[in-house]
């Protein structure tokens, strides 16, 4: 927890310089003993690659599915948002509506709205064809 806290600190800017790449590797240090919000922390590093040695954002999908695993229900609306939007992988709308009801039964009130919009006939089919169903 204290290695997630400083990872915090740095990539915040918070009573030390900031220090994305450092918050990256502490966010590293702290996943690897399976704390759920580091393991989130880094992988929105990885997705948004923010103090990454290079883009790669499909290292975040089996990150954001630990965090999640481990108890941290907002890995399961990031792992929604990804499917969606192809962040890592190509987009599935069937996958992410499952990992959005996750989200919602697990209390993430951020993943209702997206939910909702899957749910939706046809809305998923027209941003992949862009727009044009």
């Amino acid at each position: 927890r204290a290695l997630y806290n400083l990872g915090c600190l740095y990539r915040n800017g918070e009573g030390v310089a900031r220090d994305e790449a450092r918050a990256f590797a502490l966010y590293g240090e702290a996943a690897a003993q399976h704390y759920p919000p580091a393991e989130y922390a880094l992988a929105i590093c990885w997705r948004d690659n923010t103090g990454t040695p290079a883009a790669d954002p499909a290292r975040a999908l089996p990150l954001f599915e630990a965090a999640a695993r481990d108890g941290y229900a907002r890995g399961w609306y990031a792992l929604g948002e990804c499917w969606e939007k192809g962040f890592g992988t190509p987009p599935d709308p069937y996958r992410a509506l499952g990992y959005y009801q996750k989200a919602v039964d697990a209390g993430v009130t951020d993943a209702a709205p997206a939910l909702e919009r899957l749910k939706k006939p046809r809305s998923w089919l027209s941003r992949l064809l862009g727009g044009k169903s």
